[in-house]
């Protein structure tokens, strides 16, 4: 599964925002996209990338691995086969 990863600057949820349509969240990334898969990328994430790994696995799902991927703010994790 890959997993584009924002920071919420500002959620906007001020009563102007509330028209139709809302106004849509501002975010910024948390990398940037030079530098793939190199450690400094991977300290800038893993915050999430930990969430992400406890979450899935509160889910019951087969969490086999959790990458940063090629790309600004990009993860990837893979999931084992379960037994048929």
């Amino acid at each position: 599964m890959n997993s584009n990863l924002f920071k919420l600057d500002d959620p906007h949820m001020a009563p102007e925002d509330a028209g139709q349509p809302g106004s849509p969240p501002q975010v910024s990334l948390l990398s940037h996209g030079y530098q793939y898969l190199s450690e400094q990328r991977f300290d800038q994430i893993e915050p999430a990338i930990d969430i992400l790994r406890r979450d899935i696995i509160a889910l019951g799902l087969p969490l086999r691995s959790v990458e940063v991927e090629f790309g600004r703010a990009n993860a990837n994790s893979r999931s084992r086969p379960r037994a048929a």
